[in-house]
């Protein structure tokens, strides 16, 4: 992971290069969510053996670790980016299934404002399905969020959920559910790709955020 992330900042100052904008501080922050206890090593840790007058050409660098599960969640909604507070509320909970499913409102509250994007539309998406609810259980669970919220997140619910459901009807609902998940995070992928491309990053930049290879990335390119 270390080196992951000492990548991630060695690109991201090439970026500002490239951009010939004055060059700002890239602070790195890794958030974990695993259910054991976990630290993050030092780069120092993987070059303990050799001599002291060798180490010093480390490539040290500190980094922000937070682990999650030691955050409440008024901490993690106190965040000023609802999309942030809900993915991380989300991800904090995934091991629990009744905590996650009780803390529905919450998540959903901080996704107000941004319900119509993408990422938003994942999210919900991944609980719904994670936990397995129909829209009667949905709208028990949105019983304590305003009126005007609970219509909007309705209205998801059935332009992400009923129509992925009806399509996939003579194929089995999960399998439908299933397909119409891939088809998003695709889509996703594809619109990240483009847009990174547009914002100058080069390709071997967009191959680490994305996941896709140069061949991928190029042929979606390509395409539009």
């Amino acid at each position: 992971v270390v080196f992951q992330i000492l990548e991630y900042i060695a690109l991201g100052y090439q970026q500002q290069l490239k951009s010939k904008k004055p060059i700002q501080l890239i602070v790195p922050i890794l958030y974990y969510h695993g259910k054991t206890k976990w630290e993050l090593q030092g780069l120092s840790t993987f070059f303990k053996n050799y001599p002291s007058d060798l180490r010093k050409y480390s490539p040290n660098h500190a980094s922000e670790f937070i682990d999650i599960n030691t955050l409440s969640n008024q901490q993690i909604l106190s965040l000023t980016n609802g999309m942030l507070s809900a993915a991380l509320l989300t991800q904090r909970n995934y091991y629990d299934k009744e905590q996650l499913s009780n803390n529905l409102g919450k998540i959903f509250r901080s996704l107000e404002p941004y319900l119509q994007k993408n990422l938003s539309n994942s999210i919900f998406v991944y609980i719904i399905k994670f936990l397995d609810l129909n829209k009667e259980q949905v709208i028990d669970k949105l019983g304590e969020i305003p009126s005007n919220l609970n219509n909007r997140i309705m209205s998801l619910y059935d332009q992400l959920i009923d129509e992925g459901i009806e399509k996939g009807k003579l194929q089995g609902i999960s399998e439908g559910i299933e397909k119409g998940i891939e088809k998003g995070i695709e889509k996703g992928i594809e619109t990240t790709i483009i847009n990174a491309k547009k914002a100058g990053l080069d390709l071997q930049t967009i191959k680490i955020i994305t996941g896709k290879t140069i061949e991928e990335i190029k042929a979606i390119l390509k395409d539009k």
